[in-house]
């Protein structure tokens, strides 16, 4: 899952700098691909985790129910 490779890429940064979290936080290695991810959150979280898709508006919600009723 998602927050076991996070988990993984956060251990990783701490073996990296000697299990020390102080030294994580003020990592430069700015070309390491893990560095957006040393603090084992996602720096870019998806929006839609979790929801459920809304159902499209046509603009004609009666139309629409009888259509679903047939």
């Amino acid at each position: 899952t998602k927050a076991e490779l996070l988990r993984s890429v956060r251990n990783k940064c701490l073996d990296c700098c000697c299990g020390s979290s102080s030294e994580v936080a003020k990592c430069h290695l700015y070309t390491c691909n893990l560095h957006p991810f040393r603090f084992g959150r996602d720096p870019n979280p998806s929006r839609q985790r979790g929801f459920a898709k809304s159902h499209a508006y046509t603009g004609d919600y009666e139309q629409e129910e009888a259509t679903n009723a047939s």
